[in-house]
């Protein structure tokens, strides 16, 4: 199908294991590599993307989702650059080596994850020293919002995602990630809704 429409984009949903696998396959066999395939694919590939598995494969242009923005990309915040900040160097003070999911952010979901619980319990201590499930239910719902390593997290405890939540599209691009798009409210004062094409809607 990619020989008969070599312009195609590459949709890729499934594991990144099976990912690697068919890259791996083309790149030994040269199917489909006399010119670059773009594929795009989720956050799933993240991981692989980082240990540099698809570093010399100059025929693959991969872009991916990802949870934040690089560090030193210009778009990132000052919450996001401290994120990252703190990341390195408790990763140099415990690890040798090149850390491969140091734009992984999984870690910074995490992170801002448990920012809106701790904020819950904090918040519900200064009503209710004893902090029980219901008075931190209670915070939840009436909303949380924060600058986070991810972006602005604005939750409405409503039990859903929080509103214009940032989404980053990374190109891979030898061992590191470029940002290529970020949408949504990566800060307070931002919206999808102004940014335009492809965001906008």
């Amino acid at each position: 199908m990619i020989e008969d429409k070599p312009d195609s984009v590459v949709y890729w949903s499934a594991r990144a294991k099976d990912f690697t696998a068919l890259i791996n396959s083309m790149d030994t066999a040269g199917t489909c590599t006399a010119r670059d395939l773009t594929v795009l694919g989720g956050n799933e590939l993240t991981n692989v993307a980082q240990t540099g598995a698809f570093a010399n494969k100059d025929w693959l242009r991969l872009y991916y989702s990802a949870h934040r923005l690089p560090g030193d990309a210009p778009g990132a915040s000052d919450r996001t650059r401290q994120f990252v900040a703190e990341y390195d160097a408790y990763v140099k003070a415990t690890t040798e080596g090149t850390d491969p999911w140091r734009q992984d952010g999984h870690s910074a979901v995490s992170y801002d994850a448990f920012h809106v619980l701790s904020q819950a319990v904090r918040e519900a201590g200064l009503h209710d020293p004893d902090i029980d499930r219901k008075s931190v239910l209670l915070v939840l719902g009436s909303g949380i919002a924060f600058d986070g390593a991810t972006g602005y997290v604005s939750y409405d405890g409503a039990n859903a995602p929080p509103h214009d939540k940032t989404l980053v599209l990374l190109r891979q691009s030898g061992n590191h990630p470029e940002a290529v798009l970020s949408c949504g409210a990566y800060r307070q004062d931002e919206s999808s809704e102004v940014q335009g094409p492809p965001c906008a809607g």
